[in-house]
């Protein structure tokens, strides 16, 4: 496997520290852009170190709105502590 480009590395290091882990568009930071951010997740995912979990955010008129949460993996923990 590649090693990590900087903002990877820099962009999961924070989801390390932050928030319990997870991250979505509506979490409070970014890097960058949200887009952005939104793209880097993405590209942690195939490697293991980020899982996408589609989770409910809400209810309305028995309508379900669904999100997806970026949450870090022990993997991703690891890499992101230097190990």
């Amino acid at each position: 496997m590649r090693p990590l480009g900087k903002i990877q590395a820099s962009v999961l290091n924070a989801l390390a520290n932050n928030k319990d882990g997870k991250w979505h568009p509506d979490i409070g930071w970014i890097w960058d852009t949200p887009s952005g951010t939104l793209k880097v997740m993405r590209s942690l995912v195939p490697r293991g170190l980020v899982a996408a979990v589609e989770e409910e955010w809400g209810n309305h008129r028995n309508q379900k709105f669904m999100r997806t949460v970026y949450t870090i993996t022990d993997e991703g923990r690891r890499i992101a502590n230097g190990g």
